[in-house]
C-alpha cells in the first residue's frame, strides 16, 4: 500500500502533518496542498515532500538534485510556470540554506533536458513547468 507523509510548519510554529495511505493521485495532492494554502496563504511557511520510500526520512537529508524537485512537486505541480529565482526563494525559505541562482538554473535545465519540464522564454526570461509528474516524483523517491 502506498504511504505519503506530507508536513508543513505554519509561521506560528504549528506542525500540521497529514498522512495519505492507498491510491495517491495528483489530484488529492493538490488538493492537500489548497489545504495547507488554507492554513497559512503565505509564501514562508516550510513544506517537506515525503514519498513512501522514504518513510520517515527527510527531504532536507538528501542532495540538491531531489529538494529542487520536492519543491517543485510542492509548489508547481498545479501545471503553473515558474522561473529559477522563485525556486531559489522557496529553497532558502524551506531548507535554511543559501544556494546560487546559477545553481539552481543548472538543475533546472538538467531536468528539462531530462524531459521532466518544459521550458519557454529568452534565457533572461527563461520559465519551467512540470511536464511529467510521476517521473519527477520517482526522482525524489530513487534518490532516498
Amino acid at each position: 500500500m502506498e504511504r505519503w507523509r506530507v508536513e508543513r510548519i505554519l509561521p506560528d510554529g504549528t506542525r500540521v502533518t497529514v498522512t495519505i495511505e492507498g491510491k495517491v493521485t495528483s489530484k488529492k495532492v493538490q488538493q492537500l496542498l489548497d489545504l495547507f494554502e488554507i492554513l497559512a496563504p503565505t509564501s514562508t511557511t516550510r513544506n517537506t515532500y515525503l514519498s513512501p520510500e522514504e518513510n520517515e526520512k527527510s527531504v532536507a537529508t538528501l542532495g540538491l538534485k531531489p529538494r529542487i524537485s520536492s519543491l517543485i512537486i510542492n509548489f508547481f505541480s498545479n501545471g503553473r510556470w515558474f522561473k529559477s529565482k522563485e525556486i531559489q526563494k522557496l529553497f532558502e525559505e524551506v531548507y535554511s540554506e543559501k544556494t546560487k541562482l546559477s545553481t539552481v538554473s543548472t538543475y533546472l535545465s538538467r531536468l528539462f533536458y531530462s524531459g521532466l519540464l518544459e521550458r519557454r522564454g529568452s534565457r533572461a526570461e527563461r520559465e519551467y513547468r512540470i511536464r511529467d509528474l510521476e517521473t519527477l516524483k520517482s526522482l525524489v523517491t530513487n534518490y532516498s
